[in-house]
């Protein structure tokens, strides 16, 4: 029988615990969480082994609370035996990245950013830092990248001096603030006018322009190394995700000449006295969608003690003519404005006849504020609305595409009026589509080209063609003339910037006709907005704007928030709010069977004051438990 051998038990090493290091063994990590009030910085141990890559700005994996979570480092401090613990304190497990993206300059801005906007620093990192891309990182620690800003061999600096002649001693001097109104300026091209200001500067400090959109970056790009003779270094969503990122650590770590760049690019680390251009700050997308809704006119402003900044755009937004109308920008306007014949509605010619007269010369461009084909219709016989059986608008989206849910995107093959049957369909609204179809049909034998969001063209083709476009995506190119319609629907929208938005569009699209060309206005001759064409005057029309806002009690001279939720908790909010007294309050406001909005307005001299409240409140509410709340301030649309 076999000897059973004596049980042994196994022996097992222990693991052991890193030394610390021997200099600032404690770091003070950001840690990404998701939690509102929790957006401290907390202190962890660093290893002799990760002491010389675990520097501020660094990325971490840290241990939170039980979950494995990634941090920034944002400093270093030396261990304290008489206030720290060994016991309680945990190691850092591990430096993700070595490189220092989160700089001790790019964490005041964003501490500054978060104080205007109610925030937290959590909120506002995924604008200001791109997701990390490993290659990316590899290409540029490996230096397998292109120069960040080089001589371009096949062209040739090209100065324009007719823009900014009589203003050049402005442009070089260091520590101003501008405003460049470009309005109807003869030679002022968007593009070329940023370009000029980009050559006349660049010489003497680092340039950071922020521009709308990918379109707005690649046309720049190829003026500005016309006229200077710089390549931009691009920052933007347009990009992959690994070339972005080493544009990014470019932008931040190399310091380029030259950075272009869409809204997050605001926040790209400069040396001292650089200069920010921003080029339509009213525009839309220079607002972030995401929460706290930060936008890159203020991020700019807070960065005004240090760097020079240029506001550039045909019409300004009513917060920059305010700065203007204080005298803190100073406004510099074309010296002569192009001359050009202005039409309207009910006037002699037509808007046909514009057109016609236009392609006998050249081009013409006719904007809509619709895109896609028939917007909307009714049913020939009857009258009544064509709706889905969700009870969305029906749309036509082509010629011979057949009717479609705007909600629920059901198709309505051979479509009939549930109430009498008639299949014949009476239009409602026309899209850049469906204008371009009848007006080919007017004007046979033209080239007709249509751009719109979905479908743009960013130059327009050689020769005479008939462009049809959606307000901002206007090909860009010289044009006999322009035809911009929908001026009712245009200006008398509900949103709280409509007539600004409008306003800047148009005079963006009036400014690509050609001098002593014309203009048609699809808008009675009595509107201020006709007159200030005929007058070459908009002057009067902004002071105006600024006058009705005051009156009424709207930015820019008063700050609103909006605070959104489930109808209970905004009825409490409001009762809170109401007791408290501080704020003006405006509904709550329903926005649908569950959710409500309630506005709070406030003088703009007590702005900080409203945002410190909601800070205050949301956190409270976080470390309660209670259901978080959609908070914004300063929001685009109210």
């Amino acid at each position: 029988m076999a000897q059973v051998k004596p049980l042994r038990l196994k022996s097992q090493k222990s693991k052991q615990k890193p030394g610390i290091a021997t200099q600032n063994a404690i770091a003070q990590v950001l840690v990404s969480s998701s939690i509102f009030h929790l957006d401290g910085t907390y202190d962890y141990l660093v290893a002799e082994t990760d002491s010389e890559s675990a520097v501020a700005g660094t990325l971490v994996k840290v241990d939170f609370s039980g979950r494995e979570m990634q941090g920034y480092i944002v400093g270093r401090k030396e261990f304290n035996p008489a206030t720290d613990s060994l016991s309680k304190l945990k190691f850092i497990e591990g430096v993700i990245s070595s490189i220092p993206i989160l700089t001790p300059e790019l964490m005041s801005l964003l501490n500054d950013v978060a104080l205007r906007y109610g925030s937290s620093v959590l909120e506002l990192l995924p604008s200001a830092l791109p997701d990390r891309s490993a290659t990316g990182e590899r290409d540029f620690a490996a230096q397998r990248i292109n120069p960040i800003s080089t001589i371009s061999e096949s062209t040739s600096s090209k100065s324009l001096p007719e823009l900014f002649s009589v203003t050049e001693h402005l442009l070089l001097s260091n520590g101003e603030r501008l405003k460049i109104s470009l309005q109807l300026g003869v030679g002022f091209n968007v593009y070329s006018a940023v370009a000029e200001l980009v050559r006349l500067r660049v010489k003497r400090s680092h340039i950071l322009v922020v521009v709308p959109d990918q379109k707005d970056v690649e046309l720049l790009s190829q003026v500005i190394e016309c006229v200077s003779g710089e390549v931009p270094l691009q920052l933007g969503t347009h990009q992959s995700k690994s070339q972005r990122y080493i544009n990014f650590l470019l932008a931040n770590l190399e310091t380029p000449h030259i950075v272009l760049g869409t809204r997050s690019a605001v926040f790209t680390n400069l040396p001292a006295h650089s200069t920010i251009v921003i080029l339509d700050d009213l525009d839309e997308s220079m607002y972030d969608k995401r929460a706290p809704g930060w936008n890159v006119r203020d991020v700019a402003l807070l960065r005004s003690s240090e760097h020079s900044l240029v506001f550039v755009s045909h019409f300004p937004s009513l917060e920059i003519a305010r700065l203007a109308d204080m005298g803190w920008l100073q406004v510099i306007s074309p010296q002569r404005r192009k001359r050009f014949k202005v039409n309207c509605d009910g006037g002699r010619r037509s808007f046909q006849q514009t057109i016609h007269d236009g392609l006998r010369t050249g081009s013409v461009l006719v904007t809509t504020s619709s895109p896609g084909y028939i917007t909307g219709f009714l049913c020939q016989k009857c009258r009544n609305a064509a709706l889905c059986t969700c009870g969305g608008k029906l749309i036509i989206g082509g010629a011979h595409d057949s009717p479609s849910c705007s909600l629920c995107s059901k198709t309505h093959l051979d479509w009939k009026c549930s109430w009498c049957g008639e299949s014949r369909i009476r239009m409602l609204g026309r899209g850049v589509g469906r204008l371009a179809h009848e007006l080919g049909k007017a004007f046979p034998g033209v080239q007709v080209i249509a751009s719109s969001s979905s479908r743009r063209v960013d130059r327009k083709p050689e020769g005479k063609v008939l462009v049809i476009s959606t307000l901002g995506c206007e090909p860009e190119g010289q044009y006999a003339a322009a035809v911009l319609l929908d001026g009712e629907i245009n200006f008398n929208r509900v949103d709280l910037r409509s007539d600004e938005m409008a306003l800047s569009r148009w005079l963006r699209a009036a400014s690509l006709v050609t001098d002593e060309g014309e203009i048609f206005l699809s808008l009675e001759s009595t509107h201020p907005v006709v007159q200030a064409f005929t007058s070459r005057n908009f002057d009067s029309y902004l002071n105006r704007s600024l006058t009705q806002r005051r009156e009424v009690r709207l930015p820019p001279f008063f700050r609103m928030a909006t605070i959104q939720g489930e109808v209970s908790e905004i009825s409490k909010v409001f009762q809170f709010l109401k007791v408290d007294g501080r704020f003006e309050l405006l509904g709550p406001v329903p926005q649908d069977g569950t959710i409500s909005k309630l506005i709070v307005r406030v003088d703009v001299a007590q702005g900080q004051n409203l945002a410190d409240f909601l800070l205050d409140f949301r956190r409270l509410r976080s470390i309660k438990g209670l259901t978080p709340l959609t908070v914004r301030i300063d929001p685009y649309a109210i």
